[in-house]
């Protein structure tokens, strides 16, 4: 699938006027909203379209200025001094912008630029994920098929949606190669990585997201699960404090 280049392809465009005013054209793009505070704490709109330009040019996982074979800092640095002059390091924002300023708004916003990139196929992966773990929880704490097939969660079903997120996976981590590359020589978190989350447990995914009716889902599932097992070992014959069934000879 075709990556959304709009921004980038924008930015290509206005790099050559920092002088104006982008907000216009980053509300047309719908990412103003996300823009303003950055905007607001450079409070020069021609750094800070200078920086956003930087920011697209080095991040964007389509752009053709992303060198593989380059010191990612030297990378960095040619495309802050194409955009912004030679001499452009006399000010701290450009220098930190190419530098990093520690968890500061230039931070933030290249987190923000990276994160954007995710498309449908993210969800898509998340929500596969999500259903394969779920039916393999109602699958340890059911006591009949039947309970399965009411909750649409088949075994089946949950391992074809498995299947499907490691492939969209796999097709991402192709697409990204040249911006996970970029990133990893930063330090940061390769854009392929932000979806390994711990998603192979339900428990822990309902907790995650502080979803109440899910984690009341969670825990029921879990105390019917527990209430099974006393029934088992009741009917065998065994205390809550046998570790093992074990049979007679």
């Amino acid at each position: 699938m075709q990556k959304d280049s709009r921004v980038l392809q924008k930015i290509l465009e206005l790099k050559k006027r920092p002088e104006i005013l982008w907000i216009d054209e980053l509300y047309k793009l719908n990412i103003w909203d996300d823009l303003e505070p950055f905007y607001k704490e450079i409070n020069d709109h021609k750094i800070a379209n200078t920086i956003l330009a930087f920011i697209v040019l080095s991040y964007d996982a389509s752009s053709e200025y992303l060198e593989l074979t380059r010191d990612r800092i030297e990378n960095k640095r040619k495309i802050m001094m194409h955009l912004a002059g030679p001499d452009c390091f006399s000010r701290e924002l450009y220098l930190n912008a190419v530098i990093g300023d520690e968890g500061g708004i230039l931070d933030r916003t290249i987190e923000w630029y990276v994160n954007r990139q995710t498309d449908w196929r993210w969800k898509t992966i998340i929500g596969n994920i999500e259903f394969h773990s779920r039916a393999y929880a109602l699958s340890n704490g059911s006591t009949s098929v039947s309970d399965m097939k009411d909750s649409g969660a088949t075994l089946t079903v949950a391992d074809q949606r498995r299947e499907r997120a490691d492939q969209l996976i796999e097709t991402i981590r192709k697409e990204f190669v040249e911006l996970d590359d970029a990133l990893e020589k930063e330090g940061r978190t390769k854009i392929t990585e932000r979806l390994k989350n711990d998603y192979s447990s339900w428990e822990l995914f309902v907790l995650k997201n502080k979803n109440k009716a899910a984690a009341e889902e969670a825990l029921a599932i879990e105390a019917k699960r527990e209430k099974e097992e006393r029934k088992n070992r009741k009917n065998k014959g065994q205390s809550d404090d046998d570790p093992d069934d074990v049979s007679p000879i």
